[in-house]
């Protein structure tokens, strides 16, 4: 049975749900109706309230640390396998670094394959917890973050030690 709690995060209050293979979606949206329908239509079942933020997702959520220390494992069944190649790579820039959509391309093997590194950042399930927002333009630039825009990210980086 999945579940989901609200929690607090750089970017306000986010919806996250999680089960017992792990985080499988992180959500910005105005309140529980909206989650109620995103998770139903994405995933096709159904998460119940849980009152308590587990430890691990409400530290994650401060990105004072990498996840990749807190324990968290995530849930990316139906994530296409060329999506799940980037966000496994993208899981890897570490706090305080960032990389260019070129450089995650070549890190994944595909050097000429930075918009669609791009495009898969964008269906990202989990933002935050993957940390889509280091990824940045080759001019140096933010760029694009469909979480929360183009100033969030830079806020998000500034938070980070990455601006």
């Amino acid at each position: 049975m999945d579940e989901y709690v609200v929690a607090a995060s750089p970017i306000g209050d986010v919806y996250v749900a999680f089960g017992d293979a792990g985080v499988c979606c992180v959500v910005a949206v105005a309140h529980v109706a909206r989650f109620d329908a995103f998770f139903g239509e994405r995933f096709g079942r159904v998460a119940r309230r849980r009152a308590r933020v587990p430890r691990a997702i409400a530290r994650a959520l401060t990105l004072r640390a990498d996840v990749s220390d807190l324990g968290l494992t995530f849930d990316l069944r139906g994530v296409a396998a060329f999506d799940l190649k980037v966000l496994e790579e993208t899981q890897r820039i570490r706090r305080g670094e960032t990389r260019s959509y070129g450089q995650l391309a070549a890190d994944i093997g595909l050097p000429r394959a930075a918009r669609a590194v791009g495009t898969a950042l964008g269906r990202n399930p989990l933002p935050l917890l993957i940390p889509c927002h280091r990824v940045i333009r080759s001019d140096g630039s933010a760029g694009e973050w469909g979480t929360g825009g183009t100033e969030t990210k830079q806020r998000l980086l500034r938070l980070e030690g990455a601006l």
